[in-house]
């Protein structure tokens, strides 16, 4: 949970002050933007197995990349995470009745109400 953006709940290795979606954008806006990868550092799979695991790898075994795809796996089934595909790329997003964030830190509307949508939320208004 500490690798989670409070305005866009994907999974990511920015800072904690790094300002990913300014105040004038939308999650959406920067994510169809050229400067989306500057934006976002997306957590990679092997940066995630790393935290999992408490080690340092960018290349973890075959037995290893299976037993993060099998956790995985259980976290999007019991609603944890959810996957946003597009194209090769995977990106993880957490649900956001796991995460607590602070009241200024603000979902814009529509991102926040597709999120809910994901993990079958109710929205609240």
């Amino acid at each position: 949970m500490t690798k989670t953006h409070y305005k866009s709940f994907f999974l990511v290795n920015n800072r904690f002050d790094d300002e990913i979606v300014k105040e004038e954008e939308t999650v959406r806006e920067v994510l169809n933007s050229s400067y989306k990868k500057r934006r976002f550092k997306f957590l990679k799979k092997y940066e995630m197995w790393n935290l999992y695991s408490l080690t340092e790898t960018k290349k973890p075994s075959a037995d290893r990349k299976l037993e993060l795809e099998a956790c995985l796996y259980v976290l999007k089934r019991i609603g944890a995470l959810g996957k946003w595909e597009v194209g090769n790329n995977e990106y993880y997003i957490m649900n956001p009745s796991l995460v607590f964030a602070s009241p200024n830190a603000k979902c814009d509307h529509d991102w926040y109400q597709w999120i809910c949508t994901m993990f079958n939320l109710k929205i609240i208004e």
